[in-house]
C-alpha cells in the first residue's frame, strides 16, 4: 500500500510528500505564502482506489471530500 502526506492550496494545487520525517506545517511554510485549505494523508488501496483522509494536527486542517479526486488526477498524471 502507498502512503503519503499532502497539503492543498487553492482549487487544484496539491503537494504530495513522503510521511517519514516530514511535518505538514514545516513543508507548508517552505512551499507557499498562501495559507493551505486542506491537509492530511493519502493511501492507495490494493484495488487502486486513491483516498485522502485524516487531518494535519500541525496545520489544524482536515482532508476535504474533493481532495481524493485531485490526488487521483495528480498521481495518475492527468491534467488538472
Amino acid at each position: 500500500m502507498f502512503n503519503a502526506k499532502y497539503i492543498r492550496w487553492g482549487r487544484d494545487n496539491m503537494y504530495i510528500f513522503p510521511p517519514a520525517g516530514n511535518i505538514h506545517c514545516e513543508i507548508a511554510v517552505r512551499l507557499c505564502d498562501i495559507p493551505p485549505i486542506s491537509a492530511g494523508f493519502i493511501k492507495i488501496l490494493s484495488d487502486g482506489t486513491i483516498q485522502c483522509y485524516g487531518e494535519s494536527i500541525s496545520l489544524g486542517l482536515k482532508a476535504e471530500p474533493e481532495d481524493s479526486e485531485i490526488a487521483k488526477r495528480i498521481l495518475k498524471g492527468d491534467e488538472i
